[in-house]
């Protein structure tokens, strides 16, 4: 992680525009303290393709996961695990 003040970046901006490319990231601060990131480009797009991911998109991944790498089908990973007995009364 590379860290500057913001008087050193305002004085090595362009290098650090071109560093951003290897390092991904480049952490800012004042008196100290943390104030600002800069992203590279990839670096923000990759976060924002994990941002646009749906719930259905997520499900698929940990299927195809457990399907490819565990080997666990997701047909019998929740075979018997409900309660299947229905005897109560039920009237309206």
């Amino acid at each position: 992680m590379q860290t500057y003040s913001i008087a050193e970046a305002k004085n090595q901006l362009p290098r650090i525009l071109r560093d951003l490319t290897q390092v991904g990231e480049v952490h800012l601060t004042r008196y100290g303290k943390p104030i600002a990131i800069l992203l590279s480009a990839a670096h923000y797009q990759a976060l924002q393709r994990r941002q646009a991911l749906t719930f259905h998109d997520v499900l698929a991944n940990v299927r195809q996961h457990m399907n490819e790498e565990v080997g666990i089908e997701d047909t019998s990973l929740f075979d018997g695990d409900r309660y299947q007995q229905h005897d109560r009364d039920f009237a309206f």
